[in-house]
């Protein structure tokens, strides 16, 4: 199901040109020119991008190199000439790349890391959770149970509603491009709101525990062919994780962790985890999700050993 063999063998170093840029003020979505990236990437994987994108009029002339290290960023989705990124801009890396705009020059690195091949055919239902910018990986999901024609749910969670990613308040319905596509896609979209109650008044997590007690769609008694794929804080991740393996829901996990080379070498993206042998049994390793993941098993990730 997963990728094969491990992606960095895979990955170039390539320079992809900005087609669209879109902002909310907060969210930032940047989409490129990039056939040949956007072919051999899946859903799940991501690109180690520079911060610091070149004018195509005077291609020598940079920002200085602050940040030095580029970033991961998810692949938000795939578009007909290419992919697509989105991303908070908090930092002097991602303020910086959300200021470029059409024909701006980006290098990156990638694809990286392991995704979706194929969602296995005993799946009927794939369902999201997102929480906060874990949302931004998801769109390539969506895309890829409609081209199955699987049945999809996005379970997105917000402390509060103006927080909804590309949000555009002048428009009706979700109030949110993104969350427009996910409908356009096919995918049942279900909001909650941690701290104003804009929408369901609780987290994520208690949001996908109202509807399986009421055995709303995807759930049903018994639940069947549910595939889950979750995306955000670790806190939401850990809770997900806690809730699904007692329901017996396959659940995999998009890991966020601080990467700096993005291949495996410098170690920075380590989490405890472990090996599951044949029998069930678990040996305990170190991670890394970079080279590892980030799609990983809920039941490979070791939620009790510190996180150093």
């Amino acid at each position: 199901m997963l990728n094969e063999p491990p992606p960095q063998n895979q990955a170039r170093i390539e320079t992809v040109r900005v087609t669209r840029a879109e902002t909310d003020g907060r969210f930032t979505r940047l989409s490129f020119h990039a056939p040949e990236q956007g072919r051999r990437a899946l859903a799940g994987q991501f690109f180690e991008v520079t911060c610091h994108p070149a004018d195509e009029a005077n291609p020598t002339q940079g920002p200085p190199l602050s940040p030095l290290l580029n970033r991961p960023f998810s692949i938000n989705r795939w578009i007909e000439d290419g992919f697509s990124i989105l991303f908070e801009m908090i930092g002097p890396g991602t303020k910086r790349l959300g200021a470029a705009k059409q024909g701006d020059r980006i290098t990156v690195l990638g694809p990286l890391g392991r995704g979706l091949a194929e969602i296995p055919p005993h799946v009927q239902h794939l369902v999201l959770v997102a929480g906060g910018i874990g949302i931004a990986a998801f769109t390539t999901f969506a895309q890829l149970a409609r081209q199955r024609g699987v049945a999809c749910s996005l379970y997105y969670g917000v402390n509060r509603g103006t927080d909804l990613a590309l949000r555009n308040p002048k428009k009706k319905g979700y109030q949110s491009r993104l969350l427009d596509e996910f409908d356009s896609l096919g995918c049942r979209c279900a909001l909650s709101s941690m701290l104003d109650g804009s929408f369901f008044p609780g987290t994520v997590v208690d949001l996908l525990e109202r509807d399986r007690q009421e055995n709303c769609v995807p759930f049903g008694d018994p639940v069947e062919g549910i595939f889950m794929i979750g995306c955000g804080p670790w806190a939401m991740m850990n809770a997900l994780a806690r809730w699904a393996m007692p329901h017996q829901i396959p659940c995999f996990l998009l890991m966020e962790e601080m990467m700096g080379c993005g291949l495996g070498i410098c170690r920075s993206c380590i989490v405890p985890g472990y090996d599951i042998r044949e029998d069930g049994s678990k040996v305990p390793r170190n991670i890394a999700v970079c080279r590892e993941g980030p799609l990983i098993a809920a039941e490979r990730i070791d939620w009790e050993r510190k996180w150093e």
